[in-house]
């Protein structure tokens, strides 16, 4: 966890591709200039309920998430389904990050708190009443990817990117071969090398997983 906080979300990408996954979460950004993050993810879903479904409080999921997780609360689109004091609770319980795949408001007050918050932008028209919280602490779909407690989730400034458990060993080997290509090619650049340079460091990159 320390390697990848010290990463760039890129090289997670680049790692993901190289192994066929998919883990891109589009659209999520950080409300405060300069937030990252690295965590254990703890999804909350929404959905449209008709009946007698469980139903969630946004209250009661942030209770429900254990501190030092990453909450993502995935169904919503292009509306905003979180404001500043649910994000003050978050934040006084030691929750990690929070990653809305949707929008917030309060975005003025979210900027000066301590927990980085992700989502598309901000907003202020809500979403239909019946579009509630309905799974929290369980397997979600976000952006058509199944999503499960206990992924590992990456933010910076290029967005979110998150790691299935079950492939994070193979992944986290190939962050960190690409991640010393990276930084030789950064110094070889700093320092003029020949493109011919280049191309054998990029060279080295391309073969790595094959």
């Amino acid at each position: 966890m320390d390697f990848l906080a010290g990463c760039e979300s890129g090289f997670v990408t680049d790692a993901l591709r190289k192994l066929g996954l998919s883990g891109w979460i589009d659209g999520a950004y950080p409300v405060q200039e300069g937030a990252t993050f690295v965590g254990e993810v703890y999804p909350a879903g929404y959905s449209y309920v008709a009946g007698d479904e469980q139903v969630y409080s946004l209250y009661e999921m942030v209770d429900m998430c254990p501190p030092g997780k990453v909450l993502v609360m995935t169904g919503v689109h292009d509306m905003s389904v979180l404001g500043g004091n649910v994000y003050r609770s978050a934040q006084n319980k030691g929750i990690k990050a929070i990653v809305v795949e949707g929008r917030c408001r309060d975005i003025a007050e979210m900027r000066k708190g301590t927990m980085p918050i992700f989502c598309e932008g901000p907003k202020t028209r809500l979403p239909d009443p019946k579009l509630r919280i309905t799974s929290v602490g369980k397997p979600v779909v976000c952006q058509g990817q199944k999503l499960c407690p206990g992924d590992i989730m990456v933010g910076d400034a290029d967005g979110v990117v998150f790691i299935p458990r079950e492939h994070f060993d193979k992944v986290f080997e190939y962050v960190q071969k690409i991640a010393e290509v990276e930084d030789q090619c950064a110094k070889a650049l700093d320092e003029n090398a020949p493109v011919t340079e280049i191309g054998r460091l990029m060279k080295i990159k391309n073969s790595i997983g094959k």
